[in-house]
């Protein structure tokens, strides 16, 4: 871990306590103790998108029920909007040349579960024994489906954009903005952007917290500008706090 002088600390998802946590509800580890007293955000690296697709999870394997063959089909790597990461799932199926064509793909925003469908056969999902499976990408444990024609994620996920991402340390409220009960700090998310956003607090917006005793392991949780879990899919941001010279001891 790097280190920074010692009126600095950085907060890394990476440092989970559990690994198997997912990285928007977990507790962090931390190189040092974040001390009693005041603090101010200096810099926040955050991944832009929910929907990244990377050689970890990009894999989707079917088995048509009139077949044998289990058919591994490759979405292509990179970052997805809500409206772009369904077509990328539908041009693996569709386009593996394995198979008929018949598959959709929908989302509610109204239950955030996601149905892979085929208009034309029975189906099932594969995950036993499967490398870099997409089953946590779009909300499926990791238990081969039964034959269907519809298949719905039995997990909640999130393809809305988000325009801001609210960030709770240990619960603790940001003390500029006080009517955010239990948030501490506001990101604001760049639109139609990918990759990571890299954020530096304006001069006339900065960011404080007032922590009340020493602490070693903290509590981290993000929401969406609507106060719904921020699901990164397990990919990690970083942050780094000053601690000002006024603070109390």
């Amino acid at each position: 871990m790097q280190s920074f002088p010692k009126n600095y600390i950085q907060i890394n998802s990476k440092f989970r306590t559990d690994p198997s946590d997912n990285t928007n509800n977990c507790r962090i580890d931390l190189p040092n103790n974040l001390k009693k007293g005041y603090w101010r955000l200096v810099y926040f690296l955050f991944p832009n998108t929910i929907s990244t697709v990377n050689n970890n999870n990009n894999k989707i394997s079917v088995q048509m029920k009139d077949s044998n063959d289990i058919i591994t089909c490759i979405i292509d790597t990179g970052f997805y909007t809500h409206d772009s990461l369904p077509d990328a799932i539908i041009k693996a199926l569709n386009g593996s040349g394995q198979l008929n064509e018949g598959f959709v793909f929908d989302y509610s925003d109204v239950t955030r579960h996601i149905t892979i469908s085929n208009l034309f056969s029975e189906f099932r999902i594969v995950f036993d024994d499967q490398l870099s499976t997409c089953s946590e990408l779009l909300g499926y444990v990791e238990v081969n489906t039964d034959y269907a024609k519809d298949h719905v994620s039995q997990g909640l996920i999130n393809l809305e954009p988000i325009h801001m991402l609210n960030v709770s340390i240990d619960g603790i409220t940001s003390i500029d903005q006080q009517n955010l009960f239990g948030t501490t700090f506001v990101i604001p998310i760049p639109s139609e952007q990918f990759g990571y956003t890299n954020y530096v607090p304006e001069v006339n917006f900065q960011q404080h917290l007032y922590v009340n005793s020493d602490k070693r392991n903290i509590n981290l949780k993000l929401y969406d500008e609507l106060n719904r879990p921020v699901d990164l899919n397990r990919a990690d941001y970083m942050f780094i706090l000053e601690r000002l010279d006024n603070c109390h001891d």
